[in-house]
Formats: C-alpha cells, structure tokens, sequence
C-alpha cells in the first residue's frame, strides 16, 4: 500500500495537529446512526452476508474522503492511498 506525507506546514489544521499529538489518544470517534434498510433488502435478495456488503460500503465512503486515509506516524500525518478492512 502506498502513502505519502502530508506537508504539516502548510495544513490548515496544522495548529490543532501539533496540540493534540502528543495526547495517549489524538484521536476522536462517534456514534451515528446509519440507516440500512436498503442494505439489509439486499443482502437478503442476493443471499450475501448484510456485514460483508456492508463493510464493503463503508470501505467505500472511507477510501473517497481523504481525511478517513490519514494515519499518525512517526510524529507526521501521512496519506494512505487506500484503507482495507
């Protein structure tokens, strides 16, 4: 998987990087309810598993946003070209 780093230096959040890299945990997360009726029909109609079509969806939406793709390494962001699952 290829990556590249992210130029700290003329990031628009560089300020809120550097505040919160040092934290144990420089990261946040959230709760969200998504509707998955249509998912569910057709993971059903297909037979397929409702958790693999629906990850697939997700990996989907993460790989076409690139603030999702951005990781913390070795005291830098860097940009992941894609997340698998």
């Amino acid at each position: 998987m290829s990556s590249r780093r992210l130029e700290i230096e003329t990031w628009i959040r560089k300020d809120y990087f550097r505040f919160y890299k040092d934290f144990e945990e420089p990261f946040f997360g959230m709760t969200v309810n998504v509707p998955c009726t249509s998912t569910l029909q057709q993971a059903q109609e297909e037979q397929e598993s409702f958790f693999l079509l629906y990850l697939h969806r997700i990996l989907m939406v993460v790989n076409e946003v690139e603030p999702f793709r951005y990781r913390i390494e070795n005291n830098g962001v860097v940009i992941h070209d894609r997340i698998d699952g």
